[in-house]
């Protein structure tokens, strides 16, 4: 079974309140869906939630890294094939 392909979706869920901190203020929760569809149809999903509020970085970013560096290297990767070349950069 192989990665076929991973969709980066983009999502903004609102607060009840806004979130007020000395680093400035949320209306709401910007995030990023993952989904993996592998070559029998199981499907998977992950998120990634940047906190650029917190000095991380933005969903801009976040969402370059995981279309132009992690989808490349993933599709068409075997399922439980050794991950150490994707953890090499850290």
């Amino acid at each position: 079974m192989r990665i076929a392909e991973l969709d980066v979706i983009p999502i903004a869920l609102p607060f009840a309140h806004p979130y007020v901190s000395a680093t400035g203020r949320l209306e709401r929760r910007e995030m990023l869906l993952v989904r993996i569809e592998c070559s029998d149809g199981t499907i998977g999903w992950g998120d990634a939630v940047p906190l650029s509020l917190r000095g991380g970085p933005g969903m801009a970013a976040v969402r370059r890294e995981l279309e132009g560096a992690c989808r490349p290297e993933l599709v068409g990767t075997a399922i439980g094939a050794e991950p150490a070349r994707l953890a090499a950069g850290a």
